[in-house]
């Protein structure tokens, strides 16, 4: 593969990515236990020490837990954030200095072959990124954390050839579960999550816009742009499960007639178990 994502576990108690192209590895937050991360590098014959980047979307636990540990361990991987994630964390203060790098939404940088691009998301965090890696014609981008998609996450997610997106909650589920009832209101927020229609719906934007690509920097199959791979994300563990986040989205999707293995490949990350390589 030229570029490609891993899911090392995604929901709303912990999420982890390893990013990598064979040569560069970079880790997309650290909401997992250092444990488990390390085990999944050791599963993808990856040592800590060859992780080039660590890149942090926002402060919350769920997303710095490791923080502290796996800039320590990956004694040579640059670690980009905001400054508002960084300045707003306490388990920053013991990130080496020498390697924290601030980064604000529209910065570029690269480590190794790897292009990274950020841009802001709409979330109750201290200036909360989203991030997409680039190498040659694969593009992949990150959105989750995010209570609307705004013209800034559009803009990264049209172009994408393997897109992780938020599939957080069920609506239905939400309003009749347990949370409080400000807890259910930030959810549903503009600055909270998107739901599984929501997720459904942005896709579907993206899918219309896909005929309209050129081939060139793309992906392709049998000479035709090959279909966008999908990674639903950050599911709720209270108030979604992999089923309803895929049979709401598809639903949506199919109403709109953009279907799976026809118009786009779909999987759905699991909650705290490595998933495959997607790339391409």
């Amino acid at each position: 593969m030229n570029l490609a994502i891993q899911s090392i576990g995604s929901s709303s108690s912990g999420n982890s990515y390893l990013i990598t192209d064979g040569t560069t590895h970079l880790l997309l937050d650290v909401g997992l236990s250092g444990k488990n991360i390390r085990a999944a590098l050791a599963d993808a014959n990856i040592s800590e020490d060859a992780v080039s980047g660590i890149l942090v979307t926002h402060e919350h636990v769920d997303h710095v837990k490791s923080i502290r540990m796996m800039s320590r361990i990956c004694e040579n991987a640059e670690v980009i954030a905001s400054r508002g994630t960084a300045h707003n964390c306490d388990k920053f203060q013991y990130v080496p200095e020498d390697r924290l790098r601030y980064f604000s939404a529209q910065d570029e940088t690269r480590i190794g072959d790897i292009q990274i691009k950020g841009f802001a998301l709409s979330h109750d965090a201290s200036e909360p990124l989203g991030f997409s890696f680039r190498k040659d014609n694969t593009k992949i981008t990150v959105v989750t954390d995010t209570g609307t998609v705004t013209d800034e996450i559009y803009e990264e997610i049209r172009t994408s050839d393997v897109l992780v997106m938020e599939a957080n909650h069920e609506v239905s589920m939400l309003e009749m579960g347990p949370y409080p009832y400000p807890v259910k209101r930030r959810i549903l927020s503009d600055q909270g999550h998107l739901s599984n229609v929501a997720c459904g719906e942005a896709l579907t934007r993206m899918l219309e816009d896909r005929p309209s690509l050129s081939l060139a920097g793309h992906p392709c199959e049998d000479g035709k742009l090959a279909l966008p791979k999908i990674l639903l994300a950050h599911l709720s563990t209270t108030n979604n499960t992999p089923f309803n986040a895929a049979l709401t989205v598809r639903d949506v999707l199919d109403q709109n007639d953009y279907h799976k293995n026809v118009n786009f490949r779909m999987e759905v990350a699991a909650k705290s178990a490595a998933g495959p390589l997607i790339g391409f």
